[in-house]
């Protein structure tokens, strides 16, 4: 799952995330990894980060259970809001099931 910053349209980043998502998946294809494994999805900007306590620890100006939507980086100083930008653009991995194959 990739996620974008508040930055462009949403079909921009809709489709950019789809792209950064399916670009980790060819790249596990390429590492070997079985490609019926493997789904990917873009997000946009449509899920913000959730601040977690080790973010909170990295950094300390944002507390736990923050959610780093459009209107929240707005309130904060320009220097932060690259800051909660970066921690926006991510992707993600999650688990979907743990049987793959074994029987």
């Amino acid at each position: 799952a990739s996620h974008t910053d508040r930055h462009g349209t949403d079909e921009y980043n809709i489709n950019l995330s789809g792209r950064r998502a399916r670009s980790v998946i060819d790249y596990l294809i390429e590492s070997g990894i079985s490609p019926d494994r493997l789904q990917s999805q873009g997000y946009g900007e449509s899920r913000p980060k959730t601040i977690t306590k080790k973010l909170a620890r990295e950094y300390p100006q944002f507390k736990e259970g923050d959610v780093l939507n459009e209107e929240y980086i707005l309130s904060l100083p320009e220097d932060q809001q690259e800051i909660a930008d970066q921690i926006n653009r991510r992707t993600e991995f999650q688990v979907l099931s743990i049987d793959y194959q074994m029987y």
